[in-house]
């Protein structure tokens, strides 16, 4: 139940929204929050609990993973220029495929004058990525109801990408390049079995 709200709370629909796909094959995609959309996660939180058989202890978790959801969303969009956006949910399942797709998303955001994309995430995420990849760190904290003890904190970070200064570079690979060089080593994957 947790795992499926965090991805409905953090799918919106509009017109950012990315997803990559390679002959059928899920390669990433991105969803953003423009600061008007709504989804219908809480509500179909609410009915799903009540429909299970949740013992106190997955209800108590189930509900501390909502507040927590709903607090590192609010730590963000207090930090949130007029004109920005938050990355709602961000996901690569291919190797390449990230970084292509999430600056398509920076370049469809500039050109529609926005200024910054923010987003939060955790230890439990590839945070390590955003720095190296134009975000600067904002804000860095613990939840403490998920942190294991005092030495062994449950650490949280909130990021910005300005859009301003954003510029594709040359080298850097498209999309679309992603997807040739896919279809290329499945043929050539294909091309080495038959052979054997």
């Amino acid at each position: 139940v947790t795992v499926e709200y965090i991805v409905r709370h953090n799918i919106y629909k509009n017109d950012f929204a990315l997803e990559a796909v390679c002959d059928g094959e899920f390669l990433a995609a991105a969803f953003v929050w423009t600061g008007s959309e709504k989804n219908d996660a809480d509500e179909w939180f609410c009915k799903k609990l009540g429909a299970l058989n949740c013992s106190k202890e997955e209800l108590y978790w189930a509900e501390m993973s909502k507040t927590y959801i709903a607090k590192m969303d609010a730590g963000t969009r207090a930090l949130m220029e007029k004109d920005g956006v938050q990355m709602t949910l961000f996901a690569s399942m291919k190797s390449g495929a990230g970084t292509p797709l999430l600056n398509e998303l920076c370049n469809r955001l500039k050109q529609a004058g926005r200024s910054a994309l923010y987003l939060w995430t955790d230890q439990d995420c590839s945070w390590q990525y955003y720095p190296r990849h134009g975000f600067e760190t904002l804000r860095e904290g613990v939840f403490e109801p998920f942190s294991e003890s005092a030495e062994n904190p449950y650490r949280t970070f909130i990021y910005k990408r300005e859009l301003r200064k954003f510029k594709r570079t040359d080298h850097a690979k498209s999309l679309h390049d992603v997807r040739k060089d896919l279809q290329r080593k499945k043929h050539d994957d294909y091309v080495a079995r038959s052979q054997k």
